[in-house]
């Protein structure tokens, strides 16, 4: 009876990992092939998906001998690629962006490309916990690819190999400063108040420049310190009070009260700096220009040094650099790039800022060209707005909805925003642009034709308005509700009349429901207008920050009065790794047998798949998968659906914190079985287990992990620190099939797991 019994419960476990990771999924390809026009002009790049603060490096790509472009935007650590179709002194760059998936998916805060071992093939240098890590670019031309060489770049400080430190706030310069060959590392130490010069030894060591070893050089480079409560940076400082290298051996050591005191005293000391050294004179000695989180400009300190690495002083600070032409001005925390963008063998000045929020976000990459030569530059301004004059990019965060503004049968955009920054208020404004469909059902293009729809910027709406179009007054045209960042709904009737275009109208601002009582979801109100309930009138379903859904059932098809039902519809809960923010964004449609299927976006910026949904509002909707066809463009992810060519396939226009958009085309449902969640794999073992299994992942990250009885009942959770293997005891269980689900920042899944 017990070994029958465990055959029947592994089969049933089975048969329900089958239904709860197996399934038929719509599938996606992403596209650029759909042409937008603003302003006459028809952009370049329209479905990049926005760019907020910009780290931007050159690569090899393709093969053809041309530097491209890889752009990692700090505010969602995502990455963008350009192919070069340019030629000498005539840039020109088109999205590439098969070229994305080609670098690590867990890069984060910072990274910048450096060739460390002198092969001619950029490397990735990246943040780390504490440092730096390193992916050696080991592929060929044309065919790039990454290995990792090292997981945190160590240094000598005087008596221990340590980790080189790097703030997640700071970037530091990756540079040959000695002119020996290699390359070292010039970072702010742990107080933050003075530069370190880590010098690598691979040259003199090894002769050859192929290795990563590192030697606290100077913990005084430069000989000056920074102040913590204004723009000054005191030169020829000897910085005397911060043994900077003992400073960093010690907390790395110790585990006394002291040590938590320092990192906090360091914490408050030093908030944020960007480095970069250049030989902005053309004496052969590397100067620097740094930029600080609390101000606006960058300051470029002159090396007062005859030779590379005499341990020389920098003699003079500029704080309105370059002053011959305009200067650097970032609303806040400003980072520097050189690089060549122009294929004149000069490497240009790029500015961004390197925060994700209250700074310039639609003009937040300046450009300055080199009129001067590599050797000694001279920088002149040329624009606010690199690459993003190109693309679609409405500020910070995106929200694209379909909605046929001009009633004439063609299904127009509307992109609303979060906000666009304004630095002179240092505030966001809320904005809504439309893009007008001046193509056909099959071949659409859009075509910019009001940046302030209904001048809803002047409206008083809060921030972050969130349209949604439907004819709730049965009047035959399309009314709309707007939900804000305060978490209200503001109801506008379309007084314009079937067949003409819209004309809205506030009639009922912080919308109340049946009883009265002020529709109020808390922060973040994502509405979405759709008859659930089958009734022949719409619902109100409304996603919230903390990744639920709430649902207000219509109880008239003349007038639409809304009466609460839940905060919990289909109990989903859309959460970003490791933290209770959701962003839920939930779009609903019918498939082709009419049965309603969810796709929600949210701030992990994956887009998940319900069904389930009819019949079954008060109980769990069915999870399809959490990431449909791999579709991830960034945090923040907003879903808008409409069959875009008329092929009789769902399309997909998907919205992002950047502010940028990228359009996904529906290729059809997967006709195979293939796992729900393809991406993210681990191992069991040993499976069957008795006391313990271990998991392993992969690569190294951290997890969150749950332990699942056939019922569904949770009975273990917990999360895991940065690992590739994770141990778990199982024996306070009693024997059975469980479900091992793991959740981290690449996605998750779920795998079988017999205990005896």
């Amino acid at each position: 009876m017990i070994i029958m019994r465990s055959k029947h419960i592994v089969l049933a476990a089975l048969l329900l990992w089958a239904n709860l990771n197996f399934s038929q999924t719509y599938q996606f390809d992403f596209s650029d092939t759909i042409s937008v026009f603003e302003m006459g002009s028809e952009l370049e790049n329209p479905w990049v998906g926005g760019i907020n603060s910009a780290q931007i490096s050159t690569i090899e790509l393709n093969g053809d001998g041309l530097a491209d472009l890889f752009i990692f935007d700090r505010t969602d650590d995502a990455i963008m690629t350009y192919i070069n179709n340019g030629s000498s002194g005539v840039p020109s760059y088109t999205h590439a962006p098969e070229y994305e998936s080609i670098f690590p998916s867990d890069l984060k805060s910072w990274c910048i490309l450096r060739d460390y071992n002198c092969d001619g093939k950029k490397d990735i240098w990246t943040y780390a916990t504490g440092g730096i890590r390193v992916f050696k670019n080991t592929g060929t031309p044309g065919n790039v690819s990454f290995s990792l060489e090292t997981e945190l770049v160590k240094s000598f400080y005087n008596t221990s190999h340590l980790n080189l430190y790097v703030s997640s706030t700071d970037i530091p310069s990756v540079d040959d400063i000695d002119n020996d060959g290699d390359l070292d590392v010039i970072t702010f130490s742990i107080f933050g108040s003075n530069l370190e010069y880590h010098k690598n030894l691979s040259v003199e060591n090894y002769g050859t420049c192929d290795s990563l070893v590192f030697r606290l050089k100077n913990n005084c480079w430069g000989h000056f310190s920074e102040a913590f409560t204004n723009s000054v940076l005191q030169l020829y400082d000897t910085c005397d009070n911060s043994n900077l290298g003992g400073v960093a051996e010690y907390i790395q050591s110790n585990s006394d009260p002291l040590k938590t005191e320092i990192r906090e005293k360091s914490a408050l000391r030093h908030s944020g700096s960007t480095v970069m050294t250049i030989d902005e004179n053309g004496d052969g000695v590397k100067d620097v220009l740094i930029g600080d989180v609390s101000y606006s400009f960058m300051s470029l300190l002159t090396n007062g040094g005859s030779a590379p690495n005499t341990n020389s002083s920098m003699i003079e600070q500029d704080t309105t650099f370059p002053t011959y032409d305009t200067p650097i001005n970032i609303k806040v925390f400003p980072a520097s790039f050189y690089e060549d963008v122009t294929n004149d063998g000069n490497r240009d000045l790029i500015i961004s800022p390197n925060t994700p929020n209250q700074s310039e976000d639609i003009q937040s990459v300046h450009y300055y060209l080199n009129v001067g030569t590599d050797a000694n530059p001279s920088f002149s301004f040329q624009s606010k707005n690199l690459f993003q004059d190109n693309m679609i990019d409405v500020g910070s965060g995106s929200i694209p909805t379909f909605f046929d503004h001009n009633a004439d049968g063609l299904m127009d955009l509307l992109v609303s925003n979060f906000g666009r920054f304004d630095p002179i208020s240092d505030t966001y404004i809320p904005f809504i642009s439309l893009y007008e469909n001046t193509g056909s059902a099959s071949a659409p293009v859009y075509t910019l034709t009001d940046n302030d729809y209904m001048n809803l910027s002047t409206s008083g709406i809060e921030k972050n308005m969130i349209p949604t179009f439907a004819d709730l007054d049965n009047d035959g045209d399309d009314d709309m509700i707007i939900g804000d960042y305060n978490g209200v709904l503001h109801y506008f009737t379309n007084t314009a009349g079937p067949g003409n275009t819209a004309n809205f109208v506030l009639t009922a601002p912080q919308m109340t429901d049946l009883d009265g009582i002020t529709i109020d979801v808390g922060l973040h109100a994502a509405p979405t207008l759709f008859d659930l309930d089958k009734d022949g009138d719409f619902d109100l379903i409304i996603g919230e920050r903390n990744g639920n859904l709430n649902y207000y059932e219509n109880k008239d098809t003349l007038l639409p009065k809304f009466t609460y039902v839940t905060d919990s519809l289909g109990f989903i809960q859309v959460n970003y790794f490791g933290t209770s923010i959701g962003m839920s964004f939930p779009r609903f449609f019918l498939n082709d047998m009419g049965e309603t299927q969810l796709f929600t976006g949210g701030e992990h910026g994956n887009i998940e798949h319900y069904n389930t949904i009819d019949g079954n509002l008060s109980g769990n909707f069915n999870l399809v998968t959490n990431q449909v066809s791999n579709v991830n463009v960034g945090l923040r992810s907003t879903p808008a659906l409409q069959d875009l060519n008329n092929d009789n396939n769902l399309d997909m226009i998907v919205g992002n914190k950047r502010g940028g958009l990228r359009v996904a085309l529906g290729t059809g449902l997967s006709n195979t079985i293939e796992p729900a969640y393809e991406e993210f794999r681990f191992s069991v073992f040993p499976n069957p287990a008795a006391d313990q299994f271990t998991i392993q992942l992969t690569g190294t990250m951290a997890i969150d992990f749950e332990l699942l009885d056939l019922s569904g009942k949770i009975v273990r959770q917990e999360s895991r620190n940065s690992n590739s293997t994770h141990q778990f005891d199982t024996s306070f269980l009693t024997s059975g099939m469980y479900l091992v689900k793991i959740t981290s920042k690449s996605g998750t899944g779920t795998q079988p797991i017999l205990i005896k």
